[in-house]
C-alpha cells in the first residue's frame, strides 16, 4: 500500500500527461490495490450511509487516452479518475433497491 500511497499523494496538481505518465509507470498491481481499497470504502459507506463529502481515487486515464484528447483539441485538467462517496451510497440507497435499480456492491 505504500506505493498506492505514494502515488496518491502525486497526482494532484499533476497535469493530465506527466499524471498519466506517472500511474503508467507502476506496475499494473497498483490498481488491483485501489480497487481493494475502494471495495473498502464502499462497503464501510454501504454499511453507515454516512457520505462525508469525500472523492476517492479509483483509477487514472492512461497516456494513450491523454494524447488522443490533446489530439482531438480539447484538454483534460487531470489524469485522476475519482468517485464522489455520495455517489456511492446513492447507487445503493433503499429506494434504489426497492425499484430493483441498485448497484450490486459484490459484483
Amino acid at each position: 500500500m505504500r506505493r498506492l500511497d505514494a502515488l496518491l499523494r502525486k497526482l494532484p496538481g499533476q497535469s493530465a500527461l506527466i499524471g498519466a505518465q506517472l500511474v503508467d509507470a507502476r506496475p499494473p498491481r497498483v490498481f488491483d490495490l485501489l480497487a481493494v481499497r475502494l471495495g473498502q470504502i464502499a462497503d464501510e459507506l454501504i454499511a453507515n450511509r454516512r457520505p462525508q463529502g469525500r472523492s476517492h481515487f479509483v483509477g487514472a486515464m492512461r497516456t494513450i487516452w491523454v494524447r488522443a484528447d490533446l489530439e482531438a483539441g480539447t484538454t483534460m485538467k487531470t489524469a485522476e479518475l475519482t468517485v464522489r462517496d455520495q455517489d456511492i451510497t446513492h447507487a445503493v440507497r433503499p429506494a434504489k433497491v426497492k425499484d430493483g435499480e441498485a448497484v450490486d456492491p459484490l459484483r
